[in-house]
Parts: structure tokens; sequence; C-alpha cells
């Protein structure tokens, strides 16, 4: 054994004197720190020229007996002298003792004692050595994976494929179980050891596991050798299942392909069933034709109404037939269009068939082939001679109708001339009936002036005239309030504080009259969107009427009272006066109707009211019993 050959050094100390002293003496050393993995190893890579042994590791004797049964020369290595190991580590043939002053002679004398105890006729010679190490290189430069293992599965030898394949490096599979790492999943493992000890012929795929956990697809094959000993060769099939997953793609695609395309063609067969179906019951005309606009196709109504058979329709052209006739020109025109433009038309067609003079709704449908070109073109005819008719029928009675229109709405205008005449006449007559009364006081009064300007009491006859004219006024300001509206703009309205304004107006007056007036808003109260004046003249007509109702009466009392319900503002105002007549209350809201005296008011202050009221979006209701008094609600959207 010369400098070179492959020593095996199990001792814990990588820089320990035994490896230094080695290395100087030009071995290649190859160093483990437990016998475990040293025995692996062997176990499953290369038999080492010559082990050496620290004998103070934990358990020396499994590797002891691994080294003699591959008869591998062992040299014990201790710090105690040699003779007192003997007896504990039989089987060892050589010590060295690291505290020897000469350790490198002493190594050197070992190594040539543990040699010459292992018997002439198992000694590995050294051209075997060189042969296993040609093998080595041959099985490095072959590009599938290949591994050497033994009948119990543990592998002895691998190329460097596997090495590249697998992510591991030389040392790790040296030192690692190489199945375990392979195969992680047991069960899976043991299928292919199984596989691996059986040595069935053939190829068999393995998902193998590499260093980064990824799955690497391979194919093995087993030779068994005379020994027992076999031989697997792998190839990577990564790329070959690529092609094989996409080949399955490509046929599912085209499996699919294949099923759309039945499906298709037995959705089209399913439609030509249906349409030919529809087609045969329609009583309309169905026909098609082809780009020489020969028939491809006619339905039994055609063969009905036309009186020609079928049969003598397919496979010609519409003007070798005569069915036409002298429309044919008419119809070539419409169809080379259909299939020029193969946008669908619409069109009547006046045909003279065996039943006589026919209109027909017709519609032109252009068909596609799968070249994306019109082959053909489906016509269908409905006659529409009876709707035509009506609808002719109909045009005369419209034009009948807007003649009798005409004449009703000369009529109208005649009778809304009529009608406006005649309010005129009645709202002159009540502004004359309601002003004759003051304006005959006030010329009264001036007149008794200018006869008597001396007269002492001339000086109230004049304030006399001037209230008389004051009611006139007022007379005035309501007619024009109903028949010209004052425009104003609109604002948020607190309807306490207006009530308060009304209040200040006609307190003197309520006074002088006796009436106790009062006023109770709850608090906090949105306020209207409304014009104020608009407001303020509908309270201060229903205080006026209230007024009006209560003068006469031994109780006299009027309460405007305002509260919130809902989304509405409600406002009532209520007395104590004679109330309204059941007999007269359809009749509260009509323009110059009055319950009162004739010459105290115009009958226009509740009709003014209610317009501007419903106006707001709000309603005016009243509620009254004879006698008690009434009571005026408002109820104003917020």
């Amino acid at each position: 054994m010369g400098p070179g050959a492959q020593l095996l050094l199990v001792q814990p100390d990588g820089a320990s004197i035994v490896h230094a002293a080695l290395t100087a003496m030009r071995y290649e050393v190859r160093q483990f720190d437990a016998t475990a993995e040293a025995a692996q190893f062997i176990e499953h890579q290369r038999k080492p020229a010559l082990a050496l042994l620290d004998l103070a590791l934990a358990g020396p004797e499994k590797f002891i007996g691994i080294c003699l049964s591959r008869h591998i020369p062992l040299v014990g290595i201790a710090e105690r002298p040699a003779v007192e190991l003997a007896e504990r580590s039989a089987g060892v043939a050589a010590f060295v003792y690291t505290a020897h002053p000469d350790l490198g002679a002493q190594l050197a004398v070992a190594l040539q004692r543990a040699r010459a105890a292992v018997p002439a006729d198992v000694a590995e010679p050294e051209n075997l050595r060189e042969r296993a190490a040609l093998l080595q290189s041959v099985l490095d430069n072959i590009p599938v994976m290949i591994a050497v293992y033994g009948p119990d599965g543990d592998i002895r030898l691998f190329n460097r494929a596997l090495e590249r394949l697998s992510g591991w490096s030389t040392d790790e599979l040296h030192r690692m179980d190489i199945l375990a790492a392979v195969y992680p999943d047991p069960e899976y493992r043991r299928g292919v050891l199984e596989y691996m000890q059986a040595a069935v012929p053939g190829w068999r795929d393995i998902v193998m596991t590499t260093r980064t956990g990824d799955r690497l697809e391979s194919s093995w094959a087993n030779i068994r050798l005379p020994d027992g000993t076999h031989i697997g060769i792998g190839l990577d099939i990564r790329s070959r299942k690529a092609h094989e997953d996409r080949l399955l793609e490509l046929n599912d695609e085209l499996d699919a392909a294949l099923q759309r395309w039945r499906d298709a063609y037995d959705e089209a067969e399913r439609r030509r069933r249906n349409f030919e179906s529809l087609a045969e019951n329609s009583p309309d005309m169905v026909v098609r034709f082809d780009r020489a606009l020969r028939f491809l196709y006619a339905n039994r109504a055609l063969e009905r109404i036309t009186g020609i058979a079928r049969d003598a329709l397919i496979g010609h052209a519409s003007s070798d037939v005569g069915l036409l006739g002298q429309n044919a020109v008419f119809w070539q025109e419409k169809l080379n269009a259909a299939f020029a433009s193969g946008e669908p038309e619409q069109f009547e067609f006046t045909f003279a068939a065996s039943e006589g003079e026919s209109v027909y709704d017709c519609y032109l449908i252009p068909e596609y082939g799968l070249d994306g070109q019109v082959e053909s073109v489906m016509t269908v005819a409905r006659d529409v001679t009876e709707r035509v008719s009506a609808e002719r029928a109909l045009r005369r009675a419209n034009e009948q109708l807007e003649q009798t229109l005409s004449a009703l709405r000369d009529t109208q205008d005649r009778l809304v001339a009529t009608e406006k005449r005649a309010a005129i006449g009645t709202l002159a007559a009540g502004v004359a009936n309601e002003l004759s009364n003051p304006l005959m006081g006030a010329m009264g009064y001036v007149d008794y002036v200018l006869r008597n300007p001396d007269r002492p009491d001339c000086g109230e006859k004049l304030a006399r005239a001037g209230r008389e004219l004051e009611r006139m006024r007022h007379i005035m300001q309501d007619v024009l309030s109903f028949v010209l509206p004052v425009e104003e703009p609109v604002a948020d309205v607190t309807l306490a504080d207006l009530c308060q304004t009304v209040f200040r107006q006609i307190h003197d007056e309520f006074a002088a009259l006796g009436i106790e007036l009062s006023c109770r808003f709850d608090t906090e109260l949105p306020s209207v969107h409304a014009k104020t004046a608009h407001l303020q003249q509908v309270l201060l007509n229903l205080l006026r009427n209230a007024r009006d109702a209560v003068r006469d009466r031994p109780e006299r009392r009027v309460t405007v009272r305002g509260w919130k319900s809902g989304d509405q503002l409600c406002v009532e105002v209520a007395d104590t006066g004679h109330g309204i007549p059941k007999a007269l209350a359809h009749r509260i809201f009509d323009p110059f109707f009055t319950t009162r005296d004739t010459g105290t008011g115009a009958g226009l202050g509740l009709s003014i009211s209610r317009n501007i009221v419903e106006d707001l979006g709000g309603e005016l209701t009243f509620d009254s019993e004879e006698g008690k008094g009434s009571r005026f609600l408002v109820r104003l959207p917020i």
C-alpha cells in the first residue's frame, strides 16, 4: 500500500496529530466524527484501503465487525499503551499510542502490521483498485443515472449523473441514507425497494425527490449480477413526461373540440328539425333561395296558396317556374340586394294568387355559411290583407274623427267664450254688489258734507266716508288676489312669528268687538318654505271669517293653535261662532259664496286661501257644528 491510497480515519478531532501525520505521509485521508457515519460509508459507498479507529469512541464493536467482515485492515488509536486495549479490542490488528515520541514511525509500523494481518488471498491488489477507479471514471462519464446496490438495497456505488440530478454532493451522498432521502414516503420507498430487489425486466417510472424537494420524473431498469449485486440504470424523463402531458392535453383539447363539433352538429340538426316543423306548420309562406336564386326549400303553405307543388320548385330558378309573374324582376333585385348586403329587409308585396289578390308582409333573412359568407336567403311572407284593409278603414275613420274633433273644438271654443263672458258677468255683478253699499254710504256722507260744510259733524261724516272707501279697497284687493296673484320670492317662514304679525294687525279690531283672541304654538317648530304674504293672507282670511262668525255671539272667542304631525305642520283656527249649516258646507270654498250678510264680504277669502295652501302641496279642511262653532285646519308639508 503506497502513498495516495485512501485511508479511513474515525476520530472526532479534525486537526489531530494522527490526521496531520497521515497527510504528511501523502495518504488520502477521509475522516468521520462517529463510527455510524464511517460504517454507513463503507456499507454504501467505497471500501477504503485501511481504517484507523479512535478506541475512545462509544460503540466501536459494530464498526470493528464491519471492517473484519470486509477484510479491511484496522488500526486502533488510543492515548493509553496498546497492551491495555488488547483485550477489549479484539480484531484490531495494530495499535498507535498517540503519546509516542515518534508518532510517524509508529504509524508506519502499525499500518504495515495491520496490512500484514489481512489474509493474502483477500487482500486487494493494487491493479484491482485501479480498475475500480477506472470503472468509477467510466460511470461518471455516462449521462444516465447509475447506481450499484446490494441484495438488501444498500447503494454501494453511484455516478455523477445521479449526483447532478439529485442535487446532493458526493460527500453528502456518502454520509446519508440515499433511499430515505430520495424516497421520503415510507410506503413509496418500500415499493421501490421491492422493485429493486425483484429485478423485474423492463423499465419502471419512478418519482424521485431532489435535494431541493422537487419531483424528478425518472425511469429505471434493473440488472441482477451473479453475486446478487444489482445495477440500476435511470433516465431523466421529465422532458418526455412534459411531452406526454402536452400530448394528453392536446388529445383532451381535440376530444373537447370534437365534442363541441358533435354538439354543434346535433344543435344544428335539432334547429333544422325545429325549423322544418315550424315552417311546415306555419300559415306563412317560407322559402329559401341559393345564390343562383334557385329554390332550396318551400313549405306546405306555399303549395296551398300558389297551387304549385314543391317538387316543381326545388332546384329551379324563380324566373323559370313563372311563380312571380311580372314581379320576377322586383324579387330578383330584392334577393340580390340581400345577398350583397347581408342585412335583413322587410317590405310589403302584393301577390296575385289563385285565391285572388293579397298583400303580404315579407321578410328577407340572409343565412351565413361556415366561411362567413351569405349562402342562402330565407323569405317569410305573411298574409296581411285583412290587417291592411283594417288599417285603411281605420285611417278613413281617423280622418272622419279628426273632422268631428275639429268641429267639437270649434264648438268648445264658442262655449268657453260664452262661459268667460258669463264668468265676467258673474264677477262684475258680485263686485258691483259688494261695492254698491260702501260706495252709496261714502257718497251719502260726502254729499252731506258738501251740502252742510259748516255743520260741526262734517269731520265725523268724512271719517265714515273714509271707512267705507277702505272697505271698497279691501274688496278690490281680494278680487285682484283671486284673478291676478302677486309674485313674491319664496323664503323660510316661521308660523309662530307670522301669527304674531297678523295678531298685531287685527288686535284693535278684535278688542273693539270684545273678541277674546289667543295663540298657542308648540316650541321649536320647523319653518315652512313659502311666500310670507301668501301665508299671511291665508291666516288673515281665516281670522276675519272667525271674527264675523262670533261678533253677534254671547261667547266671542277665537283660538289659533300650531303643532307638528309627522312630516306636516298644522295650524288650526277655531271659533265659537254660529257654525256652518250642513246644507251649505259643500259650497264653502266656492268663489263669491258667503254665509254673511250682503255687503260684508266678497266671498273670495276661503277660495283664495285654499288655492294658496294647495299650491304649497298642503290641504285646507274644516269641521263645523251648527250653533257651536267651526274649526279650519291648514296642513303644510315641512
